[in-house]
């Protein structure tokens, strides 16, 4: 429903803008706002047909928000379906999570993963202050798994 919100929002927006200074593209009737909504979903999916281009200033403004909102908005929404899923797929099995539990594993210090490892009782965690020592200690195998969840 948001993703449905934005794309009407930016749609709306984009007509607005344009519809008196791009009249070809944005059609100045009712039927122009369809072609808002067009432009806005083309734009915010990155399909980017090149049919409809913004040339107000207003316009390209609203197009450089809905971009990079949209960027952050879609590889946002991607990242938490993926967790989701991760995390059902994990808890879902119980050997699959719950097998980790009595090995040795090793994370980030101080990481949102040290935390959640350290409150769901897994024994013997092991932090380093960055991921690539502890992907060096796991080719050792002085670890048997590393786990962590950039997050920014």
């Amino acid at each position: 429903m948001i993703l449905l919100f934005i794309i009407f929002l930016f749609g709306v927006l984009g007509w607005i803008f344009e519809r008196k200074m791009n009249p070809e593209v944005f059609r100045p009737s009712s039927k122009g706002l369809w072609d808002g909504i067009w432009w806005s979903a083309v734009t915010l999916t990155t399909v980017g047909y090149g049919d409809k281009a913004p040339v107000a200033k207003l316009g390209k403004a609203t197009a450089l928000i809905l971009m990079f909102g949209g960027l952050l908005f879609i590889s946002g929404l991607a990242a938490s379906i993926a967790s989701s899923l991760t995390v059902k797929q994990l808890t879902g099995n119980p050997d699959g999570f719950n097998e980790f539990k009595d090995r040795t594993l090793g994370t980030v210090d101080k990481s949102g993963t040290e935390d959640f490892l350290l409150e769901h009782f897994f024994k013997d965690v092991k932090t380093y202050s960055n991921v690539s020592l502890g992907l060096e200690e796991l080719d050792k195998g002085e670890i048997e798994a590393f786990l962590y969840d950039d997050q920014f």
